[in-house]
Parts: C-alpha cells; sequence; structure tokens
C-alpha cells in the first residue's frame, strides 16, 4: 500500500515538474466554428420603454428629451500670497508668576535679547498671546507658533 501511494505521488510531481521545466513549447489551439468567420454581428431589433416613475423625484422619466450637455467650468488658480518674513530666532527661558496677583511673565530671548514680557505684550515685533509652564504662544504678523522650553 505504501508503495502505490508513493508511486501515485511520484507521478503527480513528475507531471507538475514537467510542465514547468520542459523545454518544448505547445502549440496553441484556435478553435472556429465552421460558417462564422462571415457573419457580421446584428444590430438590437428593440427599444427600452421607460416609462415608469422615478422612485426618488416621483415623476415619469422622458426618453424623449434632449440630453443637457456637461459644461466645463473653469477656475481662476489663486493668487500666491508671497511668503511672509522669517521668524527672529525666539528661545523661552521659563515662566515666572506672581504669588499675590497671580501675574505672569515670559523670560523670553529674541535674536539675541533678553527681557520678561507679559501676555499681550509686545518685544522685537514679537506678540506674547499666552504663558504656560513649558512653553509660550507667540504672534508674528499673521502667524502664531508655540516655543518649548
Amino acid at each position: 500500500m505504501i508503495i502505490a501511494v508513493a508511486g501515485l505521488w511520484g507521478y503527480i510531481i513528475f507531471k507538475i515538474c514537467s510542465t514547468y521545466f520542459s523545454t518544448q513549447e505547445s502549440p496553441v489551439q484556435v478553435l472556429t466554428t465552421p460558417g462564422t468567420e462571415s457573419r457580421a454581428p446584428l444590430s438590437d431589433t428593440f427599444t427600452l420603454v421607460n416609462n415608469y416613475t422615478d422612485p426618488f423625484l416621483g415623476v415619469i422619466a422622458d426618453n424623449n428629451a434632449p440630453k443637457k450637455q456637461n459644461t466645463v467650468v473653469k477656475t481662476e488658480k489663486k493668487k500666491q500670497t508671497p511668503p511672509a518674513a522669517p521668524w527672529p530666532s525666539v528661545a523661552y527661558g521659563g515662566m515666572i508668576r506672581n504669588q499675590e496677583n497671580n501675574n505672569q511673565l515670559a523670560l523670553l530671548t529674541v535674536n539675541g535679547q533678553t527681557d520678561l514680557v507679559s501676555p499681550g505684550k509686545q518685544y522685537l515685533e514679537i506678540t506674547v498671546v499666552r504663558i504656560f509652564q513649558d512653553s509660550v504662544e507667540l504672534g508674528y504678523g499673521k502667524e502664531r507658533k508655540y516655543v518649548r522650553k
């Protein structure tokens, strides 16, 4: 029994390997039905009658209505705004909070110059918007940026 199963598997493996690794080209057969070489395709001899109510619009479709042509709408390209001025070098040194009236001050270094600035104040064209313990929100022109310690 083992010999028969081994022989069967050997035959299957041989057939698979012989088809993949053979050097002979297999001939291509083209099958044609006799008498079909000269036939021209027939045109349809029926028309569809679509006189049912449209389920979404609730109206009867009109098949004889002229088709609407698609119109192409040209859109103008938006003009590119000139790039904003580059940000100066900004470093955030930390926050100082007054214990009595809870006022906050940020220690900012802008282009090498250091100063204490409160929220809403401007220092060398940079406006301090909000102050956090680990970062500060700054405004420069119309742009906003967060600077971390």
